[in-house]
């Protein structure tokens, strides 16, 4: 599937939740996914914008999340359980590989952590 195409497909899942009445869409994940993303994905994010697909694919991230987690709980999972195996699954929330970057983090007192020095 070329880009092209995929954005269509993501455009027209979102138009699909927008015409359901019981849509779980929460604003404020929204933007947090947004403001994740552009920390720890920015060539992702530069990809999704140039494909004007940026708030789309949140929008369709958090939904599959929360269908996800329902159906977890649904099979027995606990709540919190569900909604945190729902969102790895679907909200990439994990950063892009930084190869020799430093990592997003400081270890306490030994200033900043580069990957090969782990």
């Amino acid at each position: 599937m070329d880009d092209a195409e995929m954005a269509l497909r993501i455009k027209a899942e979102r138009k699909r939740y927008e015409e359901v009445d019981e849509v779980t869409h929460n604003r404020d994940l929204h933007r947090r996914i947004l403001s994740t993303w552009r920390s720890s994905s920015p060539k992702m994010v530069r990809e999704l914008e140039a494909l004007k697909i940026l708030d789309d694919m949140a929008f369709v991230c958090q939904e599959r999340m929360w269908r996800t987690a329902e159906l977890y709980q649904k099979g027995g999972m606990y709540f919190t359980d569900a909604r945190e195996q729902a969102e790895r699954e679907h909200l990439m929330l994990e950063p892009e590989d930084q190869g020799d970057k430093l990592v997003p983090w400081q270890a306490p007192e030994q200033g900043p952590v580069t990957i090969q020095s782990l």
